[in-house]
């Protein structure tokens, strides 16, 4: 589950409040603590969570001296996007860097979509309105051994990001 108001008019998006989520990671961090964990990775994979999980891990590192906290955003990750700027595939939201061939549940549109602005959408209804599908715009797929690249690199970038910690 995830912050994501702006996709709620799309049928089965299920959007926690940012106070909810916020106390969900809490709970869920101040838990492992309270077990004895002492270095605490987040992986985030949805852009939605990224302004409210590093206050969240910052506030709880000055309230845990004992803990180590790092967040992890795997598209974010260098070797991630020296994947894709190789592949001259640019990466956005519902497109082919969001598609792995494990995660595929129909059939894709061929093609690109052209970069869509989302710099003024003031709700969800404007969001589908102006997405349609809800991609951002570029390709909807890529070869697979592209997206299999995509994958190892981000799994490698965690395993350092967790060996680091």
């Amino acid at each position: 589950y995830g912050i994501s108001p702006y996709f709620t008019a799309y049928p089965g998006t299920l959007s926690l409040r940012t106070e909810t989520f916020s106390l969900v990671v809490r709970e869920i961090i101040e838990g492992l603590l309270s077990q004895g964990f002492r270095r605490v990775l987040v992986s985030n994979g949805h852009g939605g969570n990224s302004g409210v999980l590093y206050p969240i891990l910052v506030e709880l590192a000055n309230s845990h001296s004992e803990g180590r906290f790092a967040l992890f955003h795997w598209w974010r990750e260098p070797a991630v996007e020296a994947v894709s700027q190789e592949a001259g595939l640019p990466q956005n939201h519902a497109n082919w860097s969001e598609c792995f061939e494990f995660t595929r549940v129909g059939p894709l549109p061929q093609g690109d979509k052209e970069q869509v602005d989302i710099s003024r959408i003031d709700s969800a209804a404007e969001s589908r309105e102006v997405l349609g599908d809800g991609s951002f715009g570029g390709p909807y797929q890529a070869p697979d051994d592209v997206t299999q690249r995509v994958f190892e690199a981000a799994v490698a970038a965690m395993v350092t990001a967790l060996q680091e910690l």
